[in-house]
């Protein structure tokens, strides 16, 4: 699992550097080769050291998983000379076995001669009597290992929204068995076939940890930092950071590492929550409690803030891993905490925005040997477990794949969607009217004894409320209370089209503390789909954005379950009609357009769609537009031109009947030459593909000027955003991600915008208070900025050319800007 920890307890051991061929190996962290050394040179008759190196090779098999030669090993350095370090892994390693007596009696041995009296009872309260104590099943599931190829250690897993599956798999170098690990997609369900991912960079060593942020399209992981693993001589210390590349599967930018991770220590095991804003990883920096502690840093548009230390709810004296952020909970391995032998997994959630202290999730999820990463994975409908409890091929990791994962406490409200457990949720008997509330743990007890026909009611404010009557068994009926969020969404629509708008974003304000805070963004999908979360006793503020559209928002008030006024609320947004923007360029696929076969008279559907046309024109009267036909790759080439144009005349015939002015529209026939798919089997396959081309478009030919800039979608720019406190944050003024030479002239910008001035854009927000840190940003780096406010955007400007070869100049020497040519 930790193919470069030396797992370091507080207390330590000194290793020196400048040693043997043996030392240097285990001193960078390659165990495997450092095993077969120091097995050569015990092998000797005259061994210097014996005892030390002894408890380094102990320390490789353990790393290794060869677990029973590693206890024989630790049990004999104990008898000559008794050291803290070896006793703690002796102690675990009778833990691992469930001797819970074995362990209490090496305890009683050495723990008077090696530790304090507190921690000694420190360790009989968490490491003996807690799993003799705590031995009841708290889950039950169906499980079965999930055989991923090329790959025996747990190296790390994410999941894109397709479900495709990135991993950290593994090779072996026969000659000196060395393991080498790098990324790969697994296909779903089965995830049997791995392709290499392709990074720019071939000459790492280790690379493995993913983490898919979804909604910037990057992907974080591990990497080591020297560009190769050498095995006889000059051998470089194992260190590995964090890096992140953006893109696709197919085509990954390269990879840069962040900028917090320092050369000397680890960084490692990231996770980035779903909205891309925070990641979570794990290092052993200084300022920490012992060995790897798990830190988090946020994302703002100054870039990535200071790493924080979780603090002691989490972190021990002991190694920290794996963490995973969901529905407000922290889940996270640790080999400190009360625990069961090994690794255990552990749960904190966050309440009030404080993080309460660290829960064992139970068994039979954790077991007595080392239990990894805990990854949930609801399109799927199945949690991904990383053990080595029940290898065939030893002690190694293995990843498991469990179902139909039930909570077996009694009373217990779960989400149903992530089982995570959910605190206050309002309990109510009916029979009594006593009311009661679920604690931090989702767990809850009723005030008697339930009994049959008695009927329960659920509630909370983020769920859909649930009744329950009790029948034939109440305590086991009631053991497990699942409860589906509330969930508010729609379609977004082409007003005209009335085809679904792909990517719109969509932020969401909700009011609290007298005034809008912005709690939520997401995107629409390619059917137009949108659906978050929502708490349904607030007010909320719904704000579309798209480029090509006019922004739109809506508010809606505290949503009554099931009322009809809640009825009406959904239908209000399914669909939602976002506005065409009257944009000089734009175009447009009308949709509903049918004509006779082979003939240019337009059927009566088609009337409705050209009469939002023709409401547009009529509400726009300085705009003009081409009508384009289009067909199929179906026919002659000459004739399809001709039956295209005259069926955008019979378009342009009908707009004009409305009273739109005849000069305002001009018409042509494309037939197959600008056909969207291309291909003619597959139009012959598929009468989908054939339909797509078969279309009239709409090309707005003189309107409103579009906001002109260089190699910038707003769309796209809207994806990195972060949010705190209500303030919206753009990923385009992380200093990482910003770099501007010096200005060729002096910068003198208007407040208003010049006609055919060329400017250049370090940023582009939504909210004031950006531009305005923006612009602070800039100052405190000696670049002069001002703030412009166009078309409800808030655009930084650092620099204003007469010409655009003069702009591009200074474009191409930095990061981050754009060029906005006014015209």
């Amino acid at each position: 699992m930790r193919y470069y920890i030396i797992l370091i307890f507080f207390f330590g051991i000194g290793v020196a550097h400048t040693q043997n061929k043996a030392e240097q190996l285990y001193t960078a962290g390659y165990f495997q080769e450092a095993a077969n050394e120091f097995e050569k040179q015990l092998n000797r008759r005259k061994v210097k050291d014996k005892v030390s190196k002894q408890r380094k090779l102990a320390d490789c098999y353990f790393q290794l998983r060869k677990l029973d030669r590693s206890k024989e090993l630790y049990a004999s350095v104990l008898k000559q000379e008794p050291d803290a370090f070896s006793f703690y892994r002796l102690l675990q390693l009778h833990r691992y076995d469930s001797d819970y007596l074995a362990a209490s009696q090496l305890l009683a041995e050495f723990g008077g001669n090696l530790m304090s009296s507190s921690e000694i009872q420190r360790i009989e309260n968490q490491w003996i009597t807690f799993p003799m104590q705590n031995q009841q099943m708290t889950w039950s599931f169906e499980w079965d290992q999930l055989l991923l190829p090329n790959t025996r250690k747990g190296m790390g897993y994410t999941f894109l929204s397709d479900t495709t599956m990135i991993a950290g798999v593994g090779s072996t170098r026969r000659k000196n068995r060395t393991r080498f690990y790098d990324l790969a997609v697994l296909a779903p369900p089965v995830f049997q076939e791995a392709k290499s991912l392709g990074l720019q960079e071939n000459n790492r060593f280790f690379r493995a940890y993913p983490s898919y942020d979804e909604v910037n399209n990057r992907l974080y992981f591990t990497q080591n930092i020297s560009k190769r693993r050498k095995q006889n001589r000059n051998i470089e210390e194992n260190i590995q950071h964090i890096f992140y590349v953006d893109g696709t599967i197919s085509n990954f930018s390269k990879a840069i590492q962040l900028p917090f991770c320092d050369g000397e220590h680890n960084f490692s095991h990231p996770f980035i929550t779903r909205d891309g804003n925070r990641l979570y990883f794990i290092s052993d920096k200084p300022g920490g409690y012992g060995g790897l502690d798990i830190y988090y840093s946020d994302r703002t548009a100054d870039g990535w803030l200071e790493p924080v230390n979780l603090g002691p709810a989490v972190n021990t004296q002991f190694d920290e891993l794996t963490p995973y952020f969901k529905s407000d909970t922290l889940f996270f391995s640790s080999y400190g905490h009360e625990n069961y032998g090994g690794s255990d997994i552990f749960y904190a959630p966050f309440r009030n925005g404080k993080l309460e202290s660290a829960q064992n999730i139970g068994l039979p999820i954790n077991s007595a040997r080392d239990d990894f990463s805990y990854l949930p994975n609801e399109r799927l409908g199945m949690y991904l477990l990383t053990t080595n409890r029940v290898s065939e091929f030893g002690n190694v990791d293995e990843v498991y794949r469990l179902r139909n994962l039930k909570a077996l406490a009694n009373f217990v409200v779960q989400d149903a969607e992530d089982l995570s457990f959910i605190s206050e949720v309002r309990i109510t008997n009916q029979a009594n009217n006593i009311e009661l509330f679920s604690n931090a743990n989702g767990k809850w007890k009723a005030a008697e004894t339930p009994q049959v026909g008695e009927i329960f009611t659920f509630s909370h404010p983020q769920y859909f409320n649930k009744t329950v009557q009790l029948t034939e068994n109440p305590s086991e009926e009631l053991t497990v209370t699942q409860l589906e969020p509330f969930r508010f969404g729609g379609q977004v629509v082409d007003d005209i089209s009335q085809q679904p708008i792909e990517r719109v974003n969509i932020e969401i304000f909700r009011w609290e503390d007298s005034e809008w805070q912005l709690v939520e963004q997401t995107f629409t999908d390619e059917n137009g789909d949108w659906s978050i979360r929502w708490q349904k006793d607030k007010e909320h503020r719904i704000v579309f954005q798209k480029r090509g559209y006019e922004s739109a928002e809506e508010i809606v008030e505290e949503i009554l379950e099931n009322s009809s006024e809640y009825v009406s609320i959904r239908e209000r947004f399914q669909p939602y009609e976002l506005k065409t923007r009257p944009e000089e360029g734009a175009v447009f696929t009308l949709r509903n357009i049918y004509f006779d076969f082979d003939r240019a008279t337009l059927r009566p559907v088609s009337h409705q769609t050209l009469d939002k046309l023709a409401n547009f024109l009529i509400t726009h009267p300085e705009i003009h537009i081409e009508l384009g036909g289009h067909t199929d790759c179906f026919g002659d080439e000459l004739y399809n031109i001709d039956l295209s144009k005259r069926r955008a005349k019979a378009c342009k015939d009908y707009l004009v009947n409305k009273g739109i002015s005849s000069d305002r529209i001009s018409y042509e026939g494309y037939g197959k030459t600008k056909m969207i798919v291309s291909d003619c089997a597959e139009q012959r396959k598929n009468p989908a593909a054939a339909q797509k081309n078969r279309r009239t478009e709409v090309k707005i030919t003189k309107g409103q000027k579009p906001l002109a800039i260089e190699d910038f979608d707003p769309a796209i720019d809207l994806v990195g955003k972060q949010y705190s406190g209500g303030v919206n944050k753009q990923e385009n003024y992380q200093p990482s991600a910003f770099k501007l030479d010096k200005l060729p002239i002096q910068m003198s910008v208007s407040s208003e915008l010049q006609i055919n001035k060329y400017y250049l854009v370090a940023g582009s927000y939504t909210m004031q208070e950006n531009a305005q840190r923006k612009i602070a940003y800039l100052k405190e780096n000696a670049i002069t900025a001002q703030m412009m406010h166009v078309n409800d955007k808030y655009y930084v400007i650092v620099g204003v050319f007469e010409n655009y070869n003069d702009a591009k100049k200074v474009k191409e020497s930095s990061t981050g800007i754009w060029i906005y040519h006014h015209k």
